[in-house]
């Protein structure tokens, strides 16, 4: 049932929270989505890793090649910076379905940077270079999860990169 406040002039009405009674937090998606559906995604999911690894790093193999194309002066706006900023944005999209988390991380990087990227210099090119290289050298390497000690030092490493460039 709701609860009713008044102040002076007004009735504030407080509706009955629900929602703990519904969803308990030890509640597990077993309990929520019928068990042999989630059994039936994973399975997907696990079948068709390997397509994924494919298609993202042919998608590297395609960002490489606009990095190499990309003219110094070039305006952020142009179809090469658009096919990597889309491409970046399908690997962040799908590579935490597939265990890859520093993958999505340094694909969140590297969107965001061509986002605020304005004319291309040739800092601009060494910074999307080294995110082209760390994304290849993670789905080469099946490099799964946040990559541990090594995964924290890539995404502090480019971090770093992007500030020192772009103060």
């Amino acid at each position: 049932m709701a609860k009713t406040t008044s102040h002076s002039s007004h009735h504030v009405v407080t509706p009955h929270n629900r929602i703990k009674e519904k969803l308990d937090s030890s509640l597990s998606l077993g309990k929520v989505f019928d068990p042999r559906l989630l059994k039936e995604a994973e399975s997907v999911i696990k079948h068709s890793r390997h397509d994924f690894l494919a298609k993202a790093r042919a998608d590297v193999r395609l960002m490489r090649e606009c990095v190499t194309s990309l003219n110094t002066g070039e305006k952020a706006g142009t179809h090469i910076v658009h096919v990597m900023l889309d491409t970046a944005f399908e690997i962040k999209n799908l590579a935490g379905t597939y265990g890859f988390i520093l993958a999505t991380a340094v694909a969140i990087s590297l969107q965001r940077f061509i986002e605020h990227m304005g004319k291309v210099s040739a800092d601009d090119k060494k910074i999307l270079k080294a995110h082209v290289d760390a994304l290849s050298s993670i789905l080469a390497h099946g490099i799964e999860g946040q990559g541990g000690k090594e995964g924290r030092e890539l995404l502090k490493s480019l971090d770093v990169l992007i500030r020192k460039y772009k103060k």
